[in-house]
């Protein structure tokens, strides 16, 4: 996409390496990043396919990390290792480094890269949905009581709920080499899942901070929804008229606006005495710095197999979310105690005033 602009084609890398050992020890290839689709021949012989090359826009094997087996049989003194590749515009298909030796070592490299990439995308996807489907039956059951008389949901399990269960859905993404939807339509999802997972995550900020209370902060939340719906149009654009740029300005729009959010909200929670919001405040913080750094690495540098950080450095708001929920309980199961504690007392004291009355009623009787 970097080099011919968001337009689909087909390329061929040709590379050569040879094998000192007469009978060597089984060989392998690590692909980090390989695709959209690809096949990988060696010696004429076809090793392996991943997809047809001859068909756009359906499969997508760049998500996932490749390992090819070479046979023994194949494998020569001098060897030519051909890799055809279709790019699909927009899809971020191209070719990694290669990496071929013993099948041992090679294989490692693999499982590393897989468990970075794919095992730890899901583990992450699967925490978040649990958080956010807890998040979501907490928002449920409780709720403040409102002026009215009537319960009003709490925004923070609702702000939480979303953002976690946006989340999850795009780091499941990497798992998905046929996604549901044709190309673009399903990376539209996909942004618009990233753009309600920060701008969901700015709402329980705002949430926690107490400023939805405040009229003048209002207009947070506006701008936050207008973020959110702006999603998909972006990616919309960037896909379908190649201009990656356009997609990579408005990430980095987003990324200057909660830079200067979350140094604001920074500020403003190290100076309050709670433990709570001083603890979103820093997760916040550090959070906008490692998405601010993975759009400079992947958007503006162009890293093509770089993994990026923002999925790990989001846990810390699930920990936090369910640090906030046991405060809470915490504060409740204390404040219900201590109600339980002078309901006894005053008790009682009317069971003494009871006793101190039915005892001047019986003197009374006794003088009649």
């Amino acid at each position: 996409d970097r080099l011919h602009s968001n337009r689909s084609g087909t390329a061929i890398f040709n590379m050569e390496f040879s094998v000192a050992d007469r009978f060597p020890v089984p060989y392998a290839v690590f692909l980090p990043r390989v695709g959209n689709t690809a096949e990988v021949w060696l010696n004429d012989f076809l090793l392996s396919r991943f997809g047809d090359i001859n068909i756009s826009k359906e499969l997508d094997f760049a998500k996932t990390p490749q390992f090819v087996l070479i046979p023994a049989q194949v494998l020569q003194a001098n060897n030519a290792l051909r890799i055809v590749i279709h790019a699909d515009g927009g899809r971020r298909g191209g070719l990694s480094v290669v990496t071929v030796g013993p099948e041992e070592p090679v294989r490692k490299l693999y499982l590393t890269a897989y468990r970075w990439r794919v095992t730890g995308s899901l583990i992450v996807a699967m925490f978040s949905l649990v958080v956010g489907v807890m998040a979501l039956a907490l928002w449920a059951a409780h709720g403040e009581p409102a002026q009215a008389g009537e319960a009003k949901r709490d925004g923070v399990y609702l702000s939480a709920a979303v953002a976690q269960l946006c989340w999850a859905v795009r780091m499941s993404d990497v798992a998905l080499v046929d996604p549901p939807l044709a190309w673009p339509w399903w990376e539209m999802v996909q942004i618009s899942a990233y753009a309600g997972w920060f701008c969901c995550v700015g709402l329980f900020f705002h949430h926690v901070a107490g400023w939805n209370r405040h009229p003048s902060m209002k207009w947070v939340r506006r701008f936050l929804w207008a973020l959110w719906l702006s999603a998909a149009p972006a990616s919309y654009i960037a896909n379908t008229r190649g201009t990656e740029l356009f997609l990579t300005a408005w990430l980095g729009f987003v990324s200057l606006i909660f830079l200067v959010y979350g140094s604001f909200y920074f500020w403003n929670a190290m100076r309050q005495t709670g433990y709570e919001i001083r603890l979103v405040g820093a997760v916040g913080m550090l959070n906008v710095v490692v998405a601010l750094r993975d759009w400079l690495v992947i958007r503006v540098g162009g890293s093509f197999d770089f993994v990026p950080w923002l999925r790990f450095s989001s846990l810390l708001f699930g920990l936090v979310l369910g640090y906030i929920v046991l405060n809470r309980f915490r504060a409740a199961s204390r404040q219900a105690r201590d109600l339980m504690i002078n309901m006894a007392d005053r008790v009682a004291e009317k069971e003494h005033a009871l006793a101190a009355s039915y005892g001047q009623l019986e003197q009374l009787a006794r003088e009649q």
